[in-house]
């Protein structure tokens, strides 16, 4: 983690508790049943909240199987930082939320998937 507020502690003579609230981890937390429906295919959807997000699925599936996953599931992206980091590793953005929330998020999957959608709503 970056530190940026530790070098000024003894200089205001303050104490400072350091709390991590953003760890990135790889996907090997993801249940095994749900990245063997990933790896299958089985999916209508990923989610993804963050560009390590992404990276971490590219390292694990590889470029060649995420791209023909990104074929046939919609990719989301949380946020225009992580859409762009979608479309840099070349994969399509379906889904992208007006708000960077996870609120946000779930309404526009439910809206993508919604029948009553118009195509320019379904498209980002």
């Amino acid at each position: 983690p970056r530190s940026t507020l530790f070098p000024y502690t003894t200089l205001f003579r303050s104490e400072v508790t350091e709390v991590v609230t953003y760890h990135t981890r790889g996907v090997g937390l993801i249940e095994p049943g749900v990245m063997r429906a990933i790896r299958e295919a089985q999916v209508d959807v990923i989610s993804f909240f963050s560009p390590s997000a992404i990276e971490n699925m590219r390292a694990e599936l590889g470029e060649e199987l995420l791209a023909r996953l990104a074929a046939k599931a919609a990719l989301a992206a949380v946020g225009p930082v992580t859409a762009a980091a979608l479309r840099s590793a070349g994969l399509p953005v379906a889904i992208e939320p007006p708000l960077a929330t996870a609120e946000s998020m779930a309404a526009a999957i439910k809206n993508y998937f919604s029948p009553n959608a118009d195509s320019k709503a379904r498209a980002v």
